[in-house]
C-alpha cells in the first residue's frame, strides 16, 4: 500500500518525538508530502474518496498562504505535521446559521 517514500515519511513522523522539528509556512512543494501524511496519520486507504489530494492542498496554500503551516524535521526536512486555518467575515451580532460548506465556499 505504501511506497518507499511513504515509509521514509512514516519513519520521520515516528522519530519526530526525538528529532528537532521546526514549523514553517507551507509551500506548494510540500503538497505531496501533506497528502501522504494524512494517510499515515489517520490510517486511511490511499484510494479514500473523502481524502484531500495534493492538488487540494496546493490550492489551499495558493489561496491563503498565511494560514498554512508544516512541521518538518531539521535534518531531513520531511513533513511530519500540517495545520491549516481560514479567515472569513463574521459578525458576532448575527448568528452563524449557514452550513460549513457554504461558509467555506465548498472547500
Amino acid at each position: 500500500m505504501y511506497n518507499k517514500q511513504d515509509t521514509k515519511q512514516l519513519e520521520a513522523v515516528q522519530a519526530a518525538d526525538h528529532a528537532h522539528i521546526f514549523v514553517s509556512p507551507a509551500l506548494p512543494r510540500h503538497a505531496d508530502q501533506i497528502e501522504r501524511l494524512q494517510y499515515l496519520v489517520y490510517d486511511l486507504p490511499t484510494d479514500c474518496d473523502d481524502c484531500l489530494t495534493a492538488a487540494h492542498y496546493r490550492a489551499q496554500i495558493e489561496r491563503f498562504p498565511a494560514g498554512q503551516f508544516v512541521a518538518r524535521t531539521a535534518d531531513t526536512h520531511e513533513v511530519v505535521g500540517y495545520t491549516a486555518c481560514m479567515r472569513f467575515d463574521f459578525d458576532p451580532s448575527k448568528p452563524l446559521t449557514e452550513t460549513w460548506d457554504h461558509t467555506t465556499g465548498f472547500g
